[in-house]
């Protein structure tokens, strides 16, 4: 251990948490790195995710508890940042565990890397609750990193722009419970979680900061991501009638605003380069027309309306059966020259 250690932030945002909170807070508290601060951050629950709290609280000094009221889930994550006293932030998400030295071995190795920013490999611990077709993508489906980028300890901007364009709209580089990040590189970033998005929101962080110089990755499995019925990830992959407009608000809608940022937003200039403009243009009016086709233009448009506004070039698309037929074919005439 060296001198001057950095105090590290652990964050959990909190809502309606008690079902898997205690072995979460468990996790936190049995760190091997022992300068850290555990910050609950509640929207609001309603069952006894406080009750839990505050008793690990009592227990532990390290454990600190604030309020959100209820302002949703991205501004709760953003309210973990905002509301941390350390220099460096670990994400924790409130059904997921980390390893006992995941904290310790992931400041390292951005402290080894000269980076602000890093990233670690996690397990799956999968719940019987979940749809059999959230559960294959988890199983057989999901681009881990380990896969992609092996055991190096450092991802260059260059190598992270290629590999996250190689495998666009798949995300590559997991969820906030595998971050750990410096307060500091969020002046040169663009700032905290963009609220624009619902489930690319992880995606487009971690890439944004990774963009900036590079991250440092550990191959080692350091967290579990927990997945089961109520979580984020299946409730919003879900495609019944009830939850039909966030689903598409959420998943397809998230990618195409995702794709316009990288076709538009210098941010991702290296990744634009990475697709090509023309590739990219490509994925957008696939997602749009197909969405349209498949979902009907009126609920389809209706889903993306806060989008269409705020984007001109998203807003002036307009569905015909013709433009459908001709990106389809333009689409997979390109998967089958490209990626096949």
């Amino acid at each position: 251990m060296m001198n001057n250690q950095p105090l590290v932030s652990i964050c959990i945002p909190t809502y309606n948490a008690a079902a898997f909170f205690e072995p979460c807070l468990q996790s936190a508290v049995e760190q091997t790195y022992q300068l850290v601060e555990i910050l609950i951050s509640d929207d609001g629950s309603t069952d006894e995710t406080i009750a839990i709290a505050e008793k690990f609280a009592e227990k532990y000094s390290q454990v600190r508890i604030v309020r959100n009221a209820q302002k949703g889930m991205v501004n709760n994550w953003n309210n973990c940042i905002q509301q941390a006293k350390g220099d460096w932030v670990k994400f924790l998400f409130q059904d997921d565990i980390l390893k006992p030295s995941c904290v310790e071995k992931m400041l390292r190795n951005c402290e080894a890397q000269n980076v602000q920013v890093g990233l670690c490999r996690r397990e799956f611990i999968i719940h019987d609750d979940v749809p059999r077709r959230v559960r294959n993508i988890f199983k057989y489906r999901l681009v881990v990193p380990e896969r992609i980028f092996g055991d190096i300890n450092f991802i260059s901007p260059e190598r992270l722009a290629t590999e996250v364009a190689d495998q666009l709209p798949e995300n590559i580089l997991g969820e906030p419970t595998c971050y750990i990040f410096h307060k500091g590189i969020l002046n040169h970033t663009d700032g905290a979680f963009n609220t624009e998005y619902k489930q690319v929101v992880d995606m487009e962080f971690i890439l944004r900061l990774g963009l900036f110089r590079g991250l440092a990755f550990s191959s080692e499995s350091l967290a579990y991501f927990r997945v089961h019925g109520k979580s984020e990830s299946s409730a919003n992959i879900k495609e019944d009638k009830e939850s039909l407009i966030r689903s598409i608000a959420a998943v397809t809608g998230d990618t195409i605003l995702f794709f316009h940022k990288i076709l538009y937003d210098p941010t991702f200039k290296l990744v634009k380069e990475a697709m090509g403009e023309d590739v990219i243009q490509l994925y957008i009016n696939q997602l749009y027309y197909s969405g349209c086709r498949n979902k009907g233009k009126k609920i389809f448009n209706h889903a993306l309306e806060p989008i269409r506004k705020k984007y001109k070039e998203l807003g002036e698309m307009d569905y015909s059966y013709f433009k459908y037929k001709r990106y389809k074919k333009l689409f997979r005439q390109w998967e089958s020259q490209t990626r096949w």
